[in-house]
């Protein structure tokens, strides 16, 4: 292995610290910076999933006061009292448009449907179902539940109530399955939005390529289905979806009897985070490898400048150890430092040594030209 001379023993080891610093810094911003991605991630997740169980309770608290809104209509309480289908179904028509309800059942106090603004030609059937049953004895209820190919209308059965007494019921509904409403989502949250019905995308604002919506296919993440079908508990992962990574939050949707029979899928996705991330990590790179070549070149620099007078000192000693005594050398350019001294002794003894020669060298002419003369 060939030795290295004095100036790259500065410079190697110089350059491999600085290299070896670098890699530390580098390594330990992306560590950094990844927890602090996923914290981000994390705080804007939670955010997020807070935002949409209010918007969850909104929901709940919005079909409860257009449950009472409809009840309390003095139309509706009269028409009840007529058992007036034609009445019935023209108010609801009206309170339906007023009030962007879904739809609305009116039900007498023995169960038996009155009207359906949905089905206006079917009426005169019993329900017994259990919200209903629930409303006819005073109770309001509110639960999520398939009706007329809606697949995520909540419900609300509210009894109707005239002179302290329950003359029927009503059942209003809005869909949470709509387009509009997913949309609303979206643009509220900046997130994507999915329904399930069970394990089926009903709707979404997840798009294939041809910008369609991506709806009839399965939800397969064993955990999901497993902490939120079997254990009917709210979900917060990271999941790979499309070829899209997301911060998703799964809530589920309960029916009259307490089980999970929709969920709301909420992804933000990670991608303008990692986009900053890898962003920050590149110029934290850039300006550790600009550094480095910086520190280098000044490193050159100094190191060219400091060699100068070793040069002289090395071109003084081989001079010397040549038999050349004849050395001129310009004082002012010599060093101030340890090395300058050295060459100053050096060329001082040079000098000696330079005198001592010439003497000699004119005794030896004296002496071969007979002028010499013993003192």
């Amino acid at each position: 292995m060939p030795k290295l001379r004095f100036r790259g023993k500065i410079i190697l080891p110089t350059s491999l610290l600085i290299t070896l610093l670098l890699v530390v810094i580098l390594v330990f911003s992306i560590i950094q910076f990844n927890s602090f991605t996923n914290d981000l991630m994390d705080r804007c997740l939670e955010t997020a999933a807070n935002g949409l169980r209010e918007f969850a309770e909104d929901v709940r608290r919005k079909s409860i006061d257009l449950g009472l809104r409809v009840a309390n209509d003095p139309r509706v309480i009269e028409a009840t009292i007529s058992g007036d289908t034609a009445r019935l179904l023209q108010v609801g028509q009206e309170l339906k448009s007023e009030l962007n309800i879904t739809f609305i059942s009116f039900m007498g106090k023995d169960g038996m449907a009155l009207a359906r603004t949905s089905e206006p030609e079917r009426y005169g059937d019993v329900i017994s179902t259990y919200s209903l049953l629930a409303a006819l004895e005073g109770v309001i209820s509110v639960a999520y539940s398939p009706v007329l190919g809606y697949y995520v209308p909540i419900r609300s059965s509210v009894p109707v109530i005239y002179e302290g007494e329950i003359i029927g019921a009503i059942i209003v509904a809005y869909a949470l399955d709509s387009n509009t409403t997913l949309e609303t989502l979206r643009k509220r949250f900046g997130a994507d939005f999915t329904i399930f019905i069970g394990d089926i995308r009903v709707a979404s604002t997840l798009t294939n390529i041809d910008g369609s919506s991506i709806v009839g296919t399965r939800l397969t993440d064993e955990a999901v289905l497993h902490t939120v079908f079997e254990q009917q508990q709210e979900l917060k992962i990271v999941t790979e979806l499309f070829g899209q990574t997301f911060g998703a939050f799964y809530l589920p949707l309960k029916d009259p009897y307490g089980n999970v029979y929709a969920t709301i899928f909420m992804g933000l996705s990670t991608a303008d985070i990692i986009a900053q991330r890898n962003l920050i990590i590149f110029a934290i790179t850039a300006i550790g490898v600009a550094g480095t070549a910086i520190v280098l070149l000044v490193i050159l620099f100094i190191t060219g400048k400091a060699m100068q007078p070793v040069k002289r000192l090395e071109d003084l000693i081989s001079a010397v150890s040549a038999g050349h005594f004849n050395v001129d050398m310009d004082m002012d350019n010599v060093s101030s430092d340890e090395i300058g001294d050295l060459t100053l002794k050096i060329f001082n003894h040079t000098n000696v040594i330079k005198s001592m020669v010439k003497e000699l060298t004119d005794f030896q002419t004296a002496a071969v030209n007979g002028n010499l003369r013993l003192m």
